[in-house]
């Protein structure tokens, strides 16, 4: 555990996934600094982040004051274990590592949308699962740049959405109710990645339209 910006962080996992278990504090850390100073004080004075074997698809699960990631992330690539597996498997690693970070990244965010400032998940989703992702890009921007950031949109949000749709994928609105999409691919392409890709778009003009005029 440790304290950043008045709370204390802690990543709880199994003994032989100590390695990733330190580095999703890390992260968590990181992102409770930068949203704090971003969007204000978070009004919980603990947060855990809990390694747990979530069904496949599934990749974090949020609580006020918690966050369950899945097993599926917590790999170590540098373990003899997995140096022993095939470099088909090796070769995941970034894949994996990128996933895990914004995973976390979007699950510390879901502390301030969804939790403190409160909304409906049920009957308008897009309020909180899109302003997640779009702060796991301020995240992403503070902790590795500018570049490193425009990679994780591409990945992370418009790539999800693009292969949805590749894939025969219906496009649609995403302020929804939750029951109303089909499955998680198309929850998550619409709501969390759609949303996010908008709230960009928008940021950007306005951060534009802001430079123009002065």
């Amino acid at each position: 555990e440790r304290m950043a910006a008045g709370v204390r962080v802690r990543s709880i996992y199994t003994a032989e996934r100590e390695v990733v278990g330190r580095r999703v504090l890390g992260i968590a850390t990181s992102a409770v600094e930068n949203y704090a100073a971003r969007f204000g004080e978070l009004p919980y004075k603990q947060l855990s982040i809990a390694e747990a074997p979530l069904v496949a698809g599934l990749g974090g699960v949020e609580f006020s004051g918690l966050a369950a990631i899945a097993s599926a992330f917590y790999v170590d690539f540098d373990s003899q274990t997995v140096r022993n597996l095939p470099e088909l498997v090796r070769e995941q690693r970034a894949s994996v590592e990128d996933s895990l970070e914004w995973t976390v990244a979007h699950a510390v965010a879901q502390q301030w949308w969804g939790a403190a400032v409160g909304n409906d998940p049920e009957r308008a989703p897009v309020l909180d699962e899109a302003l997640s992702n779009w702060s796991a890009l301020f995240y992403y921007k503070e902790a590795h740049g500018e570049e490193r950031a425009a990679l994780a949109l591409e990945d992370q949000l418009r790539g999800v959405y693009k292969i949805y749709r590749t894939f025969g994928g219906e496009d649609m609105t995403a302020d929804r109710a939750a029951h109303e999409y089909r499955n998680f691919f198309q929850y998550a392409a619409i709501v969390n990645s759609k949303g996010a890709l908008m709230l960009d778009r928008k940021s950007t003009r306005l951060n534009s339209s802001h430079i123009t005029n002065s």
